[in-house]
């Protein structure tokens, strides 16, 4: 957090900020990505370094061409990268709203925080009027994450090969209060 300019900061919840990803933070995405635990249900598993430089890469040019993306999330009180959490389009055209936490923080409600922040945000701030989400059939956690969240579920399907659960949200009718943290 410290090498980052605080002006890259998309979103801000009691305890998290969210943040562009830059070229400085391989280090956390390879961290991240190279777990065991959070990569075992993922599809294509644990990555390589080459395709932890591909996802680096494509996280940031992503914010350069729509002002959003996967973004790192990070704790306020400590200045901890807890992992990523955003939005991308994907490839049949649609936004996908993803979340991946360090072991070490699951289960301490951040993914919830970091989701509802993120759908609060994407309402307001841009003209995306649904988003979806998936996850393995056997990720209760994530699954739970989103329902929190408001999200539904609306098929299961395969992912890239992995029995996944897919969920949605579409905007709400109602508008947002101006400030997205809130």
């Amino acid at each position: 957090m410290k090498d980052v300019p605080i002006s890259q900061t998309i979103v801000e919840t009691e305890r998290l900020l969210l943040r562009f990803f830059t070229e400085n933070d391989y280090e956390h995405l390879y961290k991240l990505h190279t777990d065991k635990d959070v990569m075992k249900l993922y599809p294509g598993g644990i990555k390589t370094k080459e395709q932890i430089q591909q996802d680096l890469d494509s996280y940031i040019s992503h914010q350069q061409k729509y002002a959003f993306s996967k973004w790192v999330c990070i704790l306020k009180e400590t200045e901890e990268f807890l992992g990523r959490a955003g939005i991308a389009y994907i490839d049949s055209g649609e936004v996908e709203v993803g979340y991946l936490f360090l072991p070490e923080y699951w289960g301490n409600g951040y993914a919830t925080e970091a989701l509802r922040a993120i759908l609060k945000w994407t309402f307001i701030n841009t003209n995306i009027s649904k988003l979806i989400g998936f996850t393995h059939t056997e990720n209760i956690a994530s699954k739970m994450v989103m329902k929190k969240s408001g999200m539904n579920f609306y098929k299961r399907d395969l992912c890239e090969g992995l029995n996944s659960d897919f969920y949605s949200i579409v905007k709400p009718d109602l508008p947002f209060p101006k400030n997205p943290s809130s």
